[in-house]
């Protein structure tokens, strides 16, 4: 895990950021995120982040990204998008909140289903 800063995660992080998510909502400290950081990057090894889109407004910030890495017991590819939003307070990251795409294996997006023409009633 060379060239991770997490020394850095006090004084980004609000005592308090709430973080909404996929699986509810709830608050982390910057130790307990720290630990999260820590074994996403256990967890995900080779994980790597590219940010498409980002915006800096005020207290607010948003970022459009996608994750890729691959599955460690597999070796399979893994990816997953979406957008983040943030709250900034006393310049440190208060709020978040994100919305994802589902799970993908192999790198790819699963394929929608073609729909035909709407019916008229």
């Amino acid at each position: 895990m060379a060239g991770r800063r997490y020394d850095l995660v006090p004084s980004c992080v609000a005592d308090q950021y709430a973080r909404h998510e996929e699986t509810g909502d709830r608050i982390v400290t910057p130790e307990s995120y720290t630990a999260e950081l820590q074994q996403l990057m256990k967890d995900r090894p080779g994980i790597r982040v590219l940010v498409y889109d980002h915006a800096f407004v005020g207290n607010r910030a948003w970022f459009r990204f996608s994750f890729t890495w691959r599955d460690p017991s597999t070796g399979e590819p893994r990816c997953r998008a979406g957008m983040q939003s943030y709250r900034i307070v006393g310049g440190k990251l208060a709020e978040h909140g994100c919305r994802c795409s589902p799970w993908v294996r192999n790198g790819r997006m699963p394929k929608r289903k073609k729909r035909g023409p709407a019916r008229r009633r």
